[in-house]
C-alpha cells in the first residue's frame, strides 16, 4: 500500500481564507485541475474556515502539486479581494492504520467536505475530487458494501485524535509575517504622532514627511525596503526613490 499523507494548508496569520462557499469552490476548481495534471490522488478533504485539511496518496509531484494549488488560489485571492495572502502548509507522513482511519472520520465531520461525493460514487461515472477506491483502500475495517462502509467512515473520531488533528490547523506566524507585523506598528505609530492617515501621506504636501518615515524606518529598525513598501502599498524601488529624491 502507497504511503499516505495528511495536508494542512492555512495561512501564516490564520486568517479565514476559506469562510466564503464561492472560496471554498475554487480551491476546489484548482486541486481538481492539479491533481489531473500533476496525477495526485485525494482520499478526503474537508475545509475549515481558515483551514484545509487533505488525505493524499504520497507522489513524488507532490510539491508540484502543493505550489500550483497555492500560487492559483493566492493570485484569486489577492484579485478578489485585493489583499495579499501568504499561504503555508504542513506535511503530516508516517500515518499508522488507525491514525488513517481516525483521519478519514475526522476529515468528513462538520464543514464542507467530501462525504457527498463518497455517497455519489459510481465506477461507471468519472469520479469528481476524491478518489474513493484509495479512500476505501486507507480504512481499515470490517465492511462489504458501500453503506458499510460509509457507516464506518462517518462515525466520530477518537477526542485525542481529533484535537491532534485540530491542532495542526494554528499556524505560526514566519519570519516575514512578523516582519510586516512591525512595520505595520511602526508607520501606525508614525501616522498617530503626524495626526494624518496613509492617503494623506501619499500626497504631495506630505513628500517630507515620507521621506522622515522613511529614514526613522531605516535608523531605527532593521526592516528591509521591501518591508516598507509592503506597509505602504508601493515597491522597494519606489522607497528607496523617497530616500534619494529628497
Amino acid at each position: 500500500m502507497a504511503e499516505s499523507i495528511h495536508l494542512i494548508i492555512g495561512t501564516s496569520n490564520n486568517l479565514p481564507v476559506f469562510s466564503r462557499k464561492e472560496d471554498v469552490d475554487t480551491m476546489k476548481r484548482y486541486l481538481g485541475l492539479y491533481t489531473h495534471r500533476m496525477q495526485v490522488s485525494i482520499a478526503g478533504y474537508r475545509f475549515k474556515t481558515s483551514a484545509l485539511h487533505l488525505l493524499v496518496e504520497a507522489h513524488e509531484r507532490l510539491r508540484e502539486f502543493l505550489d500550483g494549488v497555492l500560487e492559483a488560489y493566492a493570485y484569486y485571492y489577492g484579485l478578489h479581494y485585493r489583499e495579499e495572502i501568504r499561504f503555508v502548509h504542513k506535511i503530516r507522513r508516517h500515518l499508522s492504520v488507525k491514525e488513517r482511519t481516525q483521519l478519514m472520520r475526522f476529515l468528513h465531520q462538520g464543514e464542507d467536505n467530501s462525504l457527498k461525493e463518497y455517497e455519489r460514487y459510481s465506477r461507471y461515472v468519472k469520479r469528481e475530487l476524491v478518489s474513493v477506491p484509495l479512500g476505501w483502500s486507507l480504512l481499515s475495517g470490517n465492511f462489504t458494501d458501500r453503506e458499510s462502509f460509509l457507516q464506518h467512515m462517518v462515525r466520530e473520531p477518537d477526542p485525542a485524535y481529533s484535537e491532534l488533528f485540530s491542532s495542526a490547523e494554528v499556524f505560526e506566524p514566519d519570519k516575514l509575517t512578523k516582519r510586516r507585523a512591525r512595520a505595520k506598528a511602526f508607520l501606525d505609530d508614525f501616522l498617530d504622532r503626524k495626526g494624518i492617515s496613509l492617503r494623506e501621506l501619499m500626497r504631495e504636501e506630505y513628500r517630507h514627511a515620507r521621506f522622515d518615515l522613511v529614514r526613522a524606518f531605516r535608523e531605527e529598525t532593521d526592516l528591509s525596503f521591501r518591508d516598507i513598501g509592503y506597509v505602504l502599498g508601493m515597491s522597494h524601488t519606489s522607497v528607496i526613490r523617497i530616500l534619494r529624491e529628497e
